[in-house]
């Protein structure tokens, strides 16, 4: 019944759980007619109401108890009430799976990974190859960046069901931090067959992707996985990423917009957005972010790069052989020092050229000169 409750439609989850709920009152024949009505239509208020109703009579009815607690738990705003029922199962029963396994698929929702892998723990203590156990686990392992963990129990979730994606896509995650990016990408593909299109095994695969070069590949994954999970905005940086990487900037100025709006903070974030203005040719926002960024991170790499290059781009050389000189000077062991040092000595020699250029009259002169316009004065 949780299954359903779980992974199916939420008409479909009503139906599963009202059954629960007929359960617990067998002998009156009105009430089963009523539920299976609510059920038919839907009215998932009024099934929590007649399980609460059943409460009143039977405080200790587990079955009703239950049932209200995953319709909560399914239910938006009413996540707060379902941890009570569940905790109240818990309590009566501590091998009581169904509601450990309940309670941790609602701490999945909410992103609460320390109180999910607690419940993983218990499940797996009862039975360690559980497959909630192993599922939620392996999650919670995941989003806390336990590596050791999470190689553990995802390694052992793709063993014993081989049929499930959660394992493979656990050790793609953990291939993906080891620098194995092929290993990533064939496990996370290896998911996503499974699944029909898991959306962690998509960001994974997309990551992987983007780390061997190929923007436009990830950039699909990525989008294939919001698609499946809209509320993924945790998807939406690696996607700018990515888009900005193929030379999408406009993509990706928006998506760095929209990772923005959820997390305003985000360093990241701003450095993609800076990046995608210059890349868009609008150097004066570009540079203004780039200077608040600055303020915060003075030796920002990406920023102090890009205040040279804006620079360059406005044609104004002095100014970027001096960013460029200054970058070089902070950033004496980067990577990127010799592309400073470069963009300095084209920056010199730019304004060298300008500085020896004759005036415009003269310069009009000699052109015409040269096409046989005019003849020499000399």
């Amino acid at each position: 019944m949780l299954a359903a409750c779980e992974t199916q439609a939420a008409s479909e989850a009503v139906a599963a759980c009202s059954e629960l709920i007929q359960l617990a009152k067998t002998d009156d024949q009105r009430m089963r007619a009523r539920l299976k009505r609510v059920a038919l239509s839907s009215e998932l208020q009024t099934v929590e109401e007649d399980a609460s109703e059943i409460l009143k009579q039977e405080p200790g009815n587990r079955t009703a108890l239950f049932s209200r607690a995953t319709l909560r738990a399914v239910s938006t705003g009413q996540e707060e009430g379902a941890l009570k029922d569940y905790a109240v199962l818990i309590a009566s029963n501590a091998r009581d799976t169904e509601a450990l396994a309940g309670r941790a698929w609602l701490y999945s929702r909410l992103g609460r990974a320390a109180e999910m892998g607690a419940d993983a723990d218990a499940l797996l203590a009862l039975d360690p190859s559980d497959i909630d156990g192993l599922r939620y686990g392996t999650e919670a392992a995941m989003r806390s960046k336990n590596l050791v963990r999470l190689k553990d129990l995802a390694g052992k979730a793709a063993m014993t069901y081989p049929g499930e994606p959660f394992g493979f896509t656990g050790m793609a995650a953990v291939k993906l931090e080891a620098g194995d990016h092929a290993g990533a990408i064939a496990l996370s593909s290896r998911a996503i067959e499974i699944s029909g299109g898991e959306p962690e095994a998509y960001r994974l695969r997309g990551l992987a992707l983007l780390a061997t070069g190929k923007p436009d590949d990830a950039s699909s994954d990525f989008s294939r996985a919001l698609a499946a999970a809209p509320d993924r905005t945790d998807i939406l940086l690696p996607r700018a990423e990515a888009f900005l990487a193929a030379g999408n900037n406009a993509r990706a100025l928006e998506d760095a917009e929209g990772a923005l709006k959820e997390a305003p903070d985000t360093l990241r974030a701003r450095e993609i957005r800076s990046l995608a203005l210059l890349g868009r040719g609008m150097t004066g926002p570009a540079l203004a972010e780039a200077a608040d960024i600055l303020a915060i991170t003075p030796g920002n790499e990406a920023m102090l790069i890009l205040r040279a290059e804006a620079r360059m781009a406005n044609r104004d050389f002095e100014a970027a052989a001096k960013e460029a000189s200054s970058a070089a000077e902070k950033l004496p062991n980067s990577a990127k020092a010799h592309a400073l040092l470069a963009a300095r000595s084209i920056a010199h020699r730019n304004l060298a050229r300008r500085r020896t250029r004759l005036p415009r009259q003269s310069r009009s002169n000699l052109r015409r000169w040269i096409t046989g316009a005019r003849k020499p004065a000399f």
